[in-house]
Formats: structure tokens, sequence, C-alpha cells
């Protein structure tokens, strides 16, 4: 019996001996598919001064950072970007179709939103507007 206890007893560290693995590889964040609808306003104005609600917002996450889509639909229909400093029109897109669209991307750092196609400006706040 203190044979095999001692045979037992020898073969513990063996048994209890750390075994090799693969390292376990963690999902690599990507700051710039954080952004929410949370991290701006959108407004649709002043009742009665052609502010009205947006026909759709969608974000998409597929790509390389999430975006953000606004539709804005009426006459004259137009997007403000924080509080007027830059307009969408219509017509912006060559086509007068009662239609404007604004395409936000979520900045590098994960921060907030900018204009997909002009980098560095951040955007707090979008509005729809339309006679």
């Amino acid at each position: 019996m203190i044979t095999l206890i001692l045979l037992l007893a020898a073969a513990l560290p063996l048994a209890t001996a750390c075994l090799a693995t693969s390292p376990i590889t963690m999902p690599q964040i990507v700051p710039c598919k954080e952004c929410t609808l949370d991290d701006l306003t959108y407004t649709t104005g002043t009742p009665g001064n052609g502010g009205k609600d947006f026909l759709i917002i969608f974000i998409v996450s597929t790509g390389l950072c999430a975006e953000l889509d606004f539709f804005c639909e009426g006459v004259n229909a137009n997007i403000e970007i924080n509080g007027g400093m830059g307009v969408i029109r219509d017509e912006d897109d060559g086509d007068i179709d009662g239609l404007a669209y604004l395409n936000l991307q979520c900045r590098e750092d994960g921060t907030g939103w900018e204009v997909a196609d002009v980098k560095g400006i951040r955007v707090f706040n979008v509005e729809c507007a339309a006679g």
C-alpha cells in the first residue's frame, strides 16, 4: 500500500504539468465601427418652418467603418448640418427628385460621425427641412 501511495505521489507532478496550448486570439475592436445614433442629435426643425421627420435613417456596419445614412423628402428637400453650417440640397446629387441624401461615416477613433466625403469635421446635429 505504501508503494502505491509513493508511486501516485511521484506521478502527481507529471499529471498536473502544464500542457502546451495555442494562445487564444481575442477579436480586435475596430473603433470606427462603434458609433451609434446616440453620438449625434437629429432634429425635425421648428414646426411650420419647413422642418420634418427624416424619411429614412439607418446604420450600415458591414464595411470598414460604420456609416449612417439620412434621407429627407419633400419640395426643396435639404439636410442642414451642425445648425446650418453646411447644407445638403436635393439638387446636389444632380437630380431634382424631392430627396436629399447625407452619408456620414464613423470617425476612425470612434468619437462620433463626420461627412463621409469630407473627413475631419465632426457632425453633431442634422436636420431635415423641406417646403
